[in-house]
């Protein structure tokens, strides 16, 4: 990062915050993934990609339907928040055919796609247990579980959504916050 700074002409402008992005984008995918990517100093990765595509997607969706979906929170029971059930079915129903809605979901599948490859290639790997990125530690635990230890007594596919949500969540509360936190401290 200091010799991207470095390289900026005097008087020049850098757009530090996406720098902050990629930066905190590249540390996650060394400590989460084991993998090694340079989005800092230009180069692209489908999976940084597809993640700040969908971040981008539900942000439109958000802010362009957020009247709907606050007035949809005030309506009176039993359409109204107290059934959780049907305030998640419209929810969804809209988001199928609000344009933005559409692309967001569109997104999320992607990414959700591109993270199950990527946790599948780690689980595939037979030097997992000697890995020590937090994926691979997560996934050692859970398989290391016995007859009388069932925390993680769970099937294959379970264990594929248990990792994506472990991942995903990591990913969205360490990045942006990370980065902004970062730019807001320069």
């Amino acid at each position: 990062l200091i010799q991207l700074i470095d390289k900026v002409p005097e008087g020049g402008k850098i757009d530090i915050q996406a720098k902050f992005f990629a930066f905190t984008m590249d540390s996650i995918s060394e400590i989460f993934f084991g993998r090694q990517t340079d989005l800092i100093g230009g180069q692209s990765d489908l999976f940084a990609a597809a993640f700040d595509h969908t971040h981008r997607s539900m942000m439109r969706y958000f802010f362009n339907n957020f009247h709907w979906l606050v007035l949809w929170s005030f309506l009176p029971w039993p359409l109204g928040p107290l059934t959780v059930s049907l305030h998640n079915r419209f929810e969804q129903f809209w988001r199928n055919f609000d344009p933005h809605g559409k692309m967001f979901n569109e997104s999320a599948k992607r990414c959700n796609q591109m993270a199950d490859e990527m946790i599948e290639n780690i689980l595939k790997d037979p030097d997992l247990p000697n890995q020590k990125h937090l994926l691979a530690l997560f996934a050692t635990a859970m398989s290391d579980t016995t007859e009388s230890d069932t925390r993680w007594n769970v099937t294959d596919t379970q264990r594929l959504e248990i990792l994506r949500s472990m991942t995903l969540h990591f990913i969205l509360a360490g990045r942006d916050t990370t980065a902004c936190t970062l730019t807001w401290a320069m």
